[in-house]
C-alpha cells in the first residue's frame, strides 16, 4: 500500500486522538514527509528531516530539517505545543502556551547563536558517515559536505517554527497576518498546515511530493 494512502484521514485522526504534543510527534515522526513539506525553506538539492535532534546532548529538537541550495546551507527548526491549546487570547495577544513555547525555542536560538562551531561539527560528523557531497562550494573547494560544512564561508541560514493549536481557534482577522515571534524570527504555525499539504499529497497521482 502506498505510504501515502488516505494521509490527511490518517493525520487528522492522529490530531482528534492525541492527548498532547507527545503524541503527534510519535505519529509525525512515523511521516516525516508532513513536517518536511510544511517548513522546509524550498531547498531540494538535499533534504533531510531528524526527529528528536540533540545539540549536543543540551537541548532537545522535535524537528530539524536540514536542506541545501546552491547557495546555502538552511536549517529549519520546528517545535512542537498541544494542538489543543490555544495560541492567541480573544483580545489577540500570546497566550502563555505559546509563550512557555518562544521562551523554549529562544534558548536553542541562543544556543545554536553561541555555538555554531560545534553545530557545524555535528553535521559534518552526519555528512561523514554518509559521504554526502557538497551542495553549496565549487567542486575545487569542496567535494564533500562534510568539510565544506565547516567552511565558515558556507552559509548556513536558519529558520523557526512553532507550531500550536488549530486554525479555528484563530479569529479570521488573525488568520490572514503571518504571526512572527521574537523579533521576527520565530513563525508561529497551527497543525493545520500540515493537513494542507497532507490534501497536497492525497491529490497527486502518485501521491509523492515534486
Amino acid at each position: 500500500m502506498d505510504e501515502y494512502y488516505k494521509i490527511t484521514e490518517q493525520y487528522l485522526n492522529a490530531l482528534q486522538s492525541s492527548k498532547d504534543e507527545r503524541e503527534i510527534h510519535a505519529f509525525l515522526k512515523s511521516r516525516p514527509y508532513l513536517v518536511r513539506n510544511a517548513f522546509n525553506a524550498w531547498a531540494w538539492n538535499h533534504v533531510e528531516v531528524f526527529p528528536e535532534y540533540q545539540l549536543n546532548n543540551e537541548y532537545r529538537i522535535d524537528f530539524l530539517i536540514l536542506s541545501a541550495d546552491s547557495g546555502q546551507w538552511h536549517v529549519s527548526i520546528v517545535e512542537l505545543k498541544s494542538p489543543f491549546l490555544k495560541p492567541f487570547t480573544k483580545g489577540g495577544l500570546y497566550s502563555k502556551y505559546l509563550n512557555e513555547g518562544i521562551k523554549q525555542l529562544e534558548e536553542r536560538i541562543k544556543w545554536l547563536h553561541l555555538n555554531q562551531n560545534r553545530f557545524r561539527q555535528q553535521l559534518s560528523k552526519h555528512f561523514r558517515k554518509n559521504n554526502s557531497i557538497a551542495h553549496c562550494s565549487n567542486a575545487d573547494d569542496h567535494i564533500y559536505a562534510s568539510t565544506e560544512i565547516l567552511d565558515p564561508r558556507t552559509c548556513i541560514s536558519f529558520q523557526y517554527f512553532i507550531v500550536i493549536g488549530r486554525r479555528n481557534m484563530i479569529s479570521h482577522e488573525l488568520q490572514s497576518r503571518r504571526h512572527l515571534a521574537a523579533s521576527e524570527k520565530i513563525e508561529i504555525a497551527t497543525y493545520d498546515r500540515m493537513i494542507d499539504i497532507a490534501e497536497g499529497l492525497d491529490k497527486t497521482e502518485s501521491g509523492k511530493y515534486l
